[in-house]
């Protein structure tokens, strides 16, 4: 059941998608909020890209330049409306209101602090701030993903993305697609695995510095603690699973440092 901030912003849904469309527009326009990871990606050629939890549309709508075709995801009713308003006219842009997970289920999606850009299935939040639910439906992405070439997969999914990863496994085999996903210790205690899990499948871990992508060696943990600093200025959050199978390792090359 949605909470009341959600009941009442759907009421003034109009004007709340017309506020957040302007500002995304604008942000488009003047190339503002770029992602850093597309001073790399501008360069690729990519046959089907997949952007799992969307948000506010940045990651969709700058894949779409590089893309022959995007798949987004973003459960939050709100923000999907919101994407299906940004890219109506894109017809390269297929947009689903629902998040991926391991299982088809329905399920609730936690809000702290009426912030939607944090919302989360998997996170707990401390109990002092004020934690808004609403109900969504969570879809193994296998199901989706079935006979399509995938190239990239962004995830960023505030702790879920073991979650997503169990239900993606078909089509990582299948696909061997470069993957940029967020990871944040402070989000999800096992972060660990999905670097475990990956390694598994012949991915080596990069993290960006400017357009260069650098190996991470096999002390993963170690390298989490030292650049998860927010005090220091220090945080890394976006790493990049590149296995040499994958179809736009040849691309990458030039952009990599071991």
């Amino acid at each position: 059941m949605l909470s009341r901030f959600l009941e009442l912003l759907k009421k003034n849904l109009k004007k709340y998608l017309i506020l957040r469309y302007l500002n995304q527009k604008l942000n488009f326009f003047l190339k503002k909020k770029i992602p850093e990871a597309f001073a790399i990606i501008n360069e690729l050629k990519v046959n089907t890209s997949v952007d799992v939890g969307s948000n506010t549309g940045k990651w969709t709508y700058y894949l779409s330049k590089v893309s022959a075709r995007v798949i987004s995801f973003e459960p939050t009713f709100l923000l999907f409306k919101l994407n299906k308003k940004l890219f109506s006219n894109i017809k390269k842009i297929t947009i689903f209101n629902f998040a991926l997970g391991s299982i088809n289920a329905n399920a609730i999606i936690k809000i702290p602090d009426c912030n939607l850009d944090e919302a989360s299935i998997g996170k707990k939040f401390n109990s002092q701030r004020q934690v808004s639910t609403e109900s969504i439906r969570i879809v193994r992405g296998d199901k989706i993903l079935k006979n399509k070439k995938i190239d990239l997969i962004k995830i960023d999914v505030e702790g879920y993305e073991i979650e997503v990863f169990k239900g993606l496994q078909e089509t990582i085999k299948k696909n061997i697609p470069v993957l940029i996903v967020e990871i944040e210790k402070r989000h999800n205690p096992l972060f660990l695995l999905l670097f475990k899990k990956l390694k598994l499948y012949g991915y080596f871990v990069f993290y960006q510095k400017n357009n260069r992508l650098y190996l991470i060696n096999s002390n993963y943990k170690k390298f989490i603690n030292s650049n998860q600093k927010i005090k220091n200025n220090i945080y890394i959050h976006d790493f990049w699973f590149i296995n040499k199978k994958s179809n736009l390792y040849k691309q990458l090359i030039p952009y990599l440092v071991h």
